[in-house]
């Protein structure tokens, strides 16, 4: 819906309001767009947009002539029931309008929580953004560093997250991520990180509520948790990926805590670790066949812990775990040092005979007893 609302203001976006190097155009009345600076007690180049008329949405953009940098950009959306989208940037074909950098865009402090939604599209930077506010944000590339937190609130009385689309959609950091990201109500879904998402010791984490899950993501390295504020389970992983496909370690640290594995409405998900993962994933229920698999790195790489059915509700581990591309089940017999340092088990844990020493049974001297 939203972006055959885009295509159609193509044509009708009015002559920009300034001839500046940052430019800007509103369609029409109900969107204004204030140009602000430092004597105004603001950074160069920051803008207030307001939008007031409950009659129709609002759309504004702003872009550069030859990548200057953006100050603030605050969003005021005063129009009951009605949409806000900001564009900025002239599209991923005019490289010259993207801005080098963005130092924020922020909700006017009336929409946090928001009951008239601001939608972000269409955003293209050259370079890195401060952080970010908004109520949903689509089709976006981030060419630099995000070094602020990414907050996206409750949705406006009466939003339906499922039919009016995810929090974040189709987003792309081609750098390194060194904030958290918050999604009150909605899910996220083709979030790529091609740097790091946290450091080891700076973590960043991912919150969503318990009922919204992360589907179609990729992560070049990621340190930090994924769960909901409080450190519960989200519904599901379905489709993230920890990879080298960016030429980044693939590595994970951290804690993932999810109620199950597969996308919604249930079809398989995948849990992919493709680099050294010494954090921690802990599923609420068991690892069933048909609804998701767990991929783990070989080369003796894992050093973290897989808990199924940590609920203690279902004791089951049906569905395809593997590590290094074999095969692995409940009675697997590879020592912990041999895969890295790392154990999976399935609640209530039962003993691993393999990692015990003596191992059951063992009978030795007192000359060649362990010590």
């Amino acid at each position: 819906m939203f972006k055959a609302i885009l295509t159609a203001l193509a044509v009708c976006c009015a002559a920009p309001s300034t001839s500046a190097a940052v430019q800007h155009s509103a369609n029409g009345t109900p969107v204004s767009i204030t140009p602000v600076g430092f004597a105004q007690g603001y950074p160069a180049n920051s803008f207030i947009i307001e939008h007031t008329s409950s009659a129709s949405f609002g759309f504004a953009t702003i872009w550069c002539t030859n990548n200057e940098s953006l100050g603030r950009i605050i969003c005021d959306n005063t129009a009951t029931g009605q949409l806000l989208l900001l564009q900025i940037g002239k599209g991923n074909t005019s490289p010259n309008t993207w801005p080098n950098n963005i130092q924020s865009i922020e909700l006017d402090a009336a929409n946090f929580p928001g009951f008239r939604p601001i939608i972000i599209t269409n955003m293209n930077t050259k370079g890195d953004v401060g952080g970010i506010a908004a109520h949903r944000m689509f089709d976006t590339t981030i060419r630099g560093d995000v070094t602020g937190n990414m907050i996206f609130p409750l949705p406006f009385f009466g939003f339906d997250p499922n039919a009016n689309g995810p929090g974040i959609e189709n987003c792309t950091i081609e750098g390194d991520c060194f904030a958290s990201i918050e999604v009150e109500t909605q899910i996220i879904t083709n979030l790529t990180v091609k740097g790091s998402f946290g450091a080891p010791s700076t973590p960043q984490h991912i919150y969503l509520s318990g009922a919204r899950w992360i589907e179609s993501s990729k992560f070049s390295e990621f340190h930090g948790n994924i769960c909901t504020p409080i450190g519960g389970p989200i519904s599901s992983t379905a489709d993230v990926s920890f990879t080298t496909e960016f030429g980044g370690p693939g590595s994970f640290s951290g804690e993932i805590v999810i109620y199950r594995n597969d996308a919604w409405p249930i079809q398989p998900g995948e849990l992919d670790f493709q680099g050294p993962m010494s954090g921690v994933v802990r599923q609420s229920l068991g690892l069933f066949a048909g609804f998701g698999s767990i991929k783990l790195p070989g080369a003796a790489q894992f050093s973290g812990q897989i808990i199924l059915n940590d609920s203690d509700t279902q004791p089951y581990w049906s569905g395809p775990l593997t590590i290094g591309g074999v095969t692995i089940t409940n009675f697997y017999t590879d020592t912990p040092a041999a895969l890295g340092g790392g154990s999976i088990g399935v609640v209530p844990f039962a003993l691993h005979e393999e990692a015990c020493s003596p191992t059951p049974n063992q009978s030795f001297t007192a000359s060649t007893a362990p010590s």
